[in-house]
């Protein structure tokens, strides 16, 4: 009972004074009649992010998933708008140095057409003289 009021109480307040919910840096997204449309767009953006940041596990997992998943999820990964399986595979492909990324892919193909990921290999190696995948063989074994 008193985590219920830690959570709850403090969200019941918010909610029930809308100034004090404007305030607190939690987005509101309405715009007043188009009075702030920036913040409205900002908000919006910095919302959608926030959910699709907090499922980029999980959006992963279900492009290794061929079984078992819902249809509604195998219909955002057709229409491109999550990581679809297809696209996934590319960076399963020995030496896996390509298609890092795993919410939706967009990324993938101008990253790889402006070289950032061997890039960004480089200067990670120069700062911290670690080279890129040289454990994976060792990391490969343990796993068998």
């Amino acid at each position: 009972m008193k985590n219920r009021k830690l959570f709850c109480n403090p969200i019941c307040q918010l909610h029930g004074d809308r100034p004090l919910f404007g305030t607190h840096g939690l987005p509101v997204l309405d715009a007043p009649g188009g009075e702030n449309l920036p913040a409205y767009h900002w908000n919006c953006f910095v919302f959608l992010l926030s959910i699709f940041v907090a499922m980029t596990n999980q959006i992963h997992k279900w492009s290794h998933t061929y079984f078992g998943i819902p249809s509604w999820v195998v219909l955002l990964q057709d229409l491109h708008v999550i990581l679809p399986r297809r696209h996934h595979r590319i960076h399963h492909v020995a030496p896996h140095e390509t298609y890092f990324c795993i919410t939706t892919g967009w990324l993938n193909y101008p990253l790889e057409l402006l070289q950032f990921w061997p890039f960004l290999e480089r200067a990670i190696e120069s700062a911290f003289a670690c080279r890129p995948r040289s454990d994976d063989l060792r990391w490969a074994q343990k796993k068998a």
